[in-house]
């Protein structure tokens, strides 16, 4: 949680500092937005080869199309007249699905998310184009399977199971991410993509694999 702090109290400093300094025409809580929406997930998956194992290389991408929620809010600092900065706070659903394989096997990874972060944009009224870069807390993360990949060929005897899949991954990661915005008023749609900046598997099953994960999203927005 200390990543929270921090945030929080660099945004109080914020919203004190950018007032006298850069928007002497707004006072708080103006410049505060709230944004919902969604987005499609990836989780790239890939086996590094042991061939001590008799383990090949190989990947068991999990990026079949979903849609999941996302929350946000963030503090719109102005300055220059043109650039924005916009530390946010918000609630993240991330993971991904994978293909359906001959015998009717297939899963999903769900990593809900607390995600802490800042955007620096570039506006063109009514465009903002930005680079931004945030922290993910895992809350919780979910793996449902339909079924166990060993299990015959027999669909009618299969059936979506449900298990925590903490042990198996970090409780943390780090993305950096692209944001285009257009604004008409207190309103704004913005569609971003995030890259992940480091793997997500856990330390305890060494580097037998590399897990990563992007993000694509749409955003409605209100700003006061």
């Amino acid at each position: 949680m200390k990543v929270i702090s921090i945030f929080m109290i660099v945004l109080l400093m914020s919203i004190d500092y950018f007032p006298t300094h850069a928007q002497t025409s707004k006072q708080f809580p103006q410049g505060l937005q709230f944004e919902i929406g969604g987005g499609h997930n990836q989780l790239k998956w890939h086996v590094i080869a042991l061939p001590e194992f008799g383990i090949p290389e190989q990947d068991y991408n999990r990026q079949q199309f979903s849609f999941t929620p996302t929350l946000r809010v963030s503090y719109q600092l102005s300055f220059l007249d043109y650039l924005q900065l916009a530390p946010f706070v918000g609630y993240n659903q991330f993971g991904g699905k994978s293909r359906e394989e001959s015998n009717g096997y297939k899963d999903e990874f769900w990593f809900n998310s607390l995600e802490v972060g800042g955007l620096l944009c570039y506006q063109q009224s009514p465009l903002a184009f930005g680079v931004g870069i945030k922290y993910n807390r895992h809350l919780k993360i979910i793996n449902r399977f339909y079924g166990y990949y060993t299990d015959p060929e027999y669909p009618s005897q299969r059936s979506w199971q449900e298990k925590d899949a903490a042990s198996v991954f970090k409780n943390y990661s780090f993305d950096a991410g692209l944001r285009i915005s257009w604004n008409e008023g207190h309103w704004s749609v913005s569609a971003e993509s995030w890259f992940a900046l480091t793997q997500i598997e856990a330390p305890l099953y060494d580097v037998s694999e590399d897990i990563r994960e992007n993000h694509y999203r749409i955003l409605l927005g209100y700003t006061l």
